[in-house]
């Protein structure tokens, strides 16, 4: 009987995650990339999306913006702050990406505008608002 992935399991994939018009965001390569699930090492959406595949098998899954896999665009999530805060030493821009420490982890934004003490950041999932396709094959799973 072929071994599944489970929550927990130890194994090696190959992906490639891709915008739906073919741009590709991420990919392993023909190594692949060893993750243990629920480690934090990987989109929790897309560790669901492996949970019960058997070793050797490929899945080809279309990500749809509206589902909220990468949650719902909220605005929120853009905020106005002091550009002290952020603190920088180097010169940001319009269309950076910059890393906040939260007490929940590193959290990564998008730089919307700046001027001379303010910056406006968007806080949303890069990906929340775009149809992706999620391409894997599970290469092993560790016992």
């Amino acid at each position: 009987m072929a071994k599944k992935v489970r929550p927990g399991s130890k194994l090696r994939l190959r992906y490639k995650l891709s915008l739906a018009d073919g741009e590709v965001l991420d990919e392993t390569g023909e190594d692949g990339s060893d993750i243990t699930l629920g480690q934090g090492e990987f989109a929790e959406a897309l560790e669901a999306i492996l949970v019960g595949m058997a070793e050797g098998e490929r899945k080809t899954v279309e990500i749809a913006a509206a589902d909220g896999v990468f949650g719902h665009w909220d605005p929120e999530n853009i905020q106005l702050l002091d550009l002290a805060v952020i603190g920088s030493e180097v010169p940001l821009e319009a269309g950076q990406v910059v890393e906040f420490d939260t007490p929940e982890g590193p959290v990564a934004a998008l730089i919307h505008e700046l001027d001379d003490d303010t910056v406006t950041v968007d806080f949303n999932h890069p990906l929340c608002q775009h149809d992706l396709l999620f391409n894997v094959e599970i290469v092993e799973i560790e016992p």
